[in-house]
Parts: C-alpha cells; sequence; structure tokens
C-alpha cells in the first residue's frame, strides 16, 4: 500500500506513452488498472484487506511455531474471530475509519474518493406477485451491505468451520490446565476425553479420582513453594505439568492422567512441521542418493529434522561410546 502512488505514476507513464516499446495490450492493461484504481470501492477494499490480512498473517505466524501448545493456538484462534466479530459488530464506526484512511491515501495518490451512484435496474413485477424487498438506491449503504459485510461474514464462517473441530479438541484438554483447575465442568470433559482415548485410558472414574487427587496435591506442593519463597508463585502453564509430574515421580502415581499430558503435548497443531520433514526428505534423498538404505535415510533425516538437538550432541562422546560398544580384537599400527 505505501508504494501505491509510486504505482500510479509508473502506469500513467505508460498510459501517456513516456515509456516505449510497450504493446497495444500493455497500454490497454495499464488504462484498465487506472480505472479500477480511481474509485472508491477499490480504495476502501484495500484498507479493509490490510487490516484483516495483518491480523490474519500474525495468527498464522503463531500456528506454524513448533512451541506453540494446543490452548494457546486455540486461544489466538479466538481472538482473531472476536475481532472479526467486532468489526461485524461495529461496522459503521469501522467503516467510517476505513473511509478516513481512504480518504488520506487518495489524497497521497491524487485520485477519486467519491462513490458514485450506478444506475439501478427495477425488474417488472407481475400481477398478484409478491413484492420483494427495496432495493438500496444509496450507494454507499449498498457498499456496505453487499459487499463490506458480506465480506466479514465470508471471514467469519470460513474461520469458524476450518477451525471448529480443534477448537472442541482445545476445550476437551483446558481441563488438564492448571488455571481451569476450579472449574466445575472439568469432570464432564474429563469423562469426554476419556471416551475419546479409551484405547490408552483403561476406567472413566481412575481418572476423574486421579485428576481430583493430583489437584489436593498440587494445591499442597505449590502452598509449600509459596511459604519457603514467601512470595506469590505463578501457577505452571499445561505445557510443564507433565515435567512437574516427572521430577516429583508422580508418574506411576497418576498413570491416567500422565497417558492424557502425553497425549497433550504430542497433539499437532498444523501441517507446518510435516511439511518441513518432507521438504528435507526431498533435499536428503536427492538423484545421487536415489539408491540410500531406509535406516540410513532414516537416521540422516532424523538429524537434520531435529538439528538443534544434534548441534547440542558430543561427538567425542558418542564415538567413545561407539569405540566400547565395537571393540576391536587388532590394533592397527
Amino acid at each position: 500500500m505505501q508504494n501505491l502512488p509510486a504505482l500510479i505514476v509508473a502506469l500513467q507513464r505508460i498510459v501517456d506513452g513516456e515509456i516505449k516499446n510497450c504493446t497495444a495490450k500493455q497500454l490497454a492493461e495499464a488504462k484498465g488498472i487506472l480505472v479500477t484504481i480511481d474509485t472508491y470501492k477499490f480504495l476502501v477494499l484495500l484498507i479493509f484487506w490490510k487490516k484483516v490480512l495483518e491480523k490474519a498473517f500474525s495468527l498464522s505466524t503463531y500456528l506454524q511455531k513448533s512451541s506453540i501448545d494446543l490452548v494457546t493456538a486455540s486461544h489466538l484462534i479466538q481472538l482473531f474471530e472476536n475481532d472479526m466479530k467486532n468489526m461485524r459488530d461495529e461496522f459503521e464506526s469501522e467503516f467510517e475509519r476505513l473511509e478516513n484512511e481512504a480518504a488520506e491515501l487518495a489524497e497521497k495518490c491524487d485520485i477519486t474518493t467519491e462513490c458514485k451512484q450506478q444506475r439501478i435496474w427495477k425488474r417488472k413485477r407481475f400481477h398478484e406477485e409478491i413484492s420483494e424487498d427495496d432495493v438500496i438506491s444509496d450507494a454507499r449503504k449498498k457498499f456496505i451491505v453487499e459487499t463490506y459485510i458480506v465480506s466479514l461474514d465470508c471471514i467469519i464462517n470460513s474461520t469458524t468451520k476450518r477451525f471448529e473441530h480443534f477448537q472442541n479438541v482445545a476445550s476437551k484438554f483446558s481441563c488438564l490446565d492448571p488455571k481451569h483447575f476450579s472449574n466445575d465442568d472439568n469432570v464432564t470433559r474429563l469423562e469426554s476425553l476419556a471416551d475419546m482415548y479409551s484405547d490408552v485410558i483403561e476406567s472413566r472414574d481412575e481418572i476423574v479420582q486421579e485428576f481430583f487427587s493430583f489437584k489436593d496435591m498440587y494445591k499442597e506442593i505449590l502452598g509449600i513453594i509459596k511459604k519457603e519463597k514467601n512470595s506469590s508463585v505463578e501457577e505452571m502453564t499445561i505445557n510443564n505439568v507433565l515435567k512437574f509430574m516427572i521430577a516429583n515421580d508422580m508418574c506411576s502415581i497418576f498413570p491416567g492422567l500422565f497417558t492424557m499430558y502425553r497425549i497433550f503435548l504430542t497433539l499437532p497443531i498444523n501441517s507446518a512441521g510435516a511439511e518441513r520433514s518432507f521438504s528435507r526428505l526431498k533435499l536428503i534423498k536427492s538423484y545421487v542418493r536415489s539408491t540410500i538404505g531406509e535406516d540410513r535415510l532414516s537416521g540422516l533425516a532424523l538429524i537434520t529434522i531435529e538439528r538443534q538437538f544434534a548441534s547440542e550432541v558430543d561427538y567425542n562422546e558418542v564415538i567413545d561410546n561407539f569405540a566400547r560398544m565395537k571393540p576391536r580384537r587388532k590394533k592397527l599400527l
């Protein structure tokens, strides 16, 4: 959008014939683009989609991070939906802001901001036919109703439909978050989780009992830490609960909860990780390595995909371990 004035100047130079060697097709396309840019609808929609896509890009960037968890991703999606719904509910004030920004941009580009009135075609109505809704005669109101509001409705409906199942799963796992331990509907959500993963959870009643026992033990430990430090201690996030259970040897005491937390941390948030893995495989198994074995390919792929952990490995220690595992009978001179 910042380059729009320069774009208009370049197109105008093509139309005026200042740039030579332009074909008739290029000249006609430049004229058509200039006519489209010099309209009220183009400027308003340009500002509108800039705001929407900035928020969508921020959400997409967060969702592609490998460190993001299920509950945080669901919260970010809900924030995006709420922003779109606020723009829909307060469409009058939001549209006025868009018009003001479009007017400022029009001054920089020296183009019009007048909403031109188009001819209204009236359909002939037959005898005893039910009358239709009155046609909107005002061009500005018609643009708001038929374009602006319709675009927002499509964005909201598409986002809701796209992440509906995702948010249902996230809402069920929210009962495992220490911040929500006191919610009244935790038992219902735990039971639905137990039904969903019935192949690894033996009994619904057992996991509910484990949850209440773990919640009481967690509060006691948190209270002891507060007394020792004589200050307020922030509650753990849902990502750190599994480490807390392992550090305090609670895995055998609460096997059902331990399994649920492991499932939560291994659930894929998006397909970005899988896409990156396949991209790496394409680089590893090239034309030169077409006859590479499965074991070697798996090892190289693991090292490449998990290169952050591989960079922290002490190679001298690995070599020493390998030497101890494979002692040679003969000494090499």
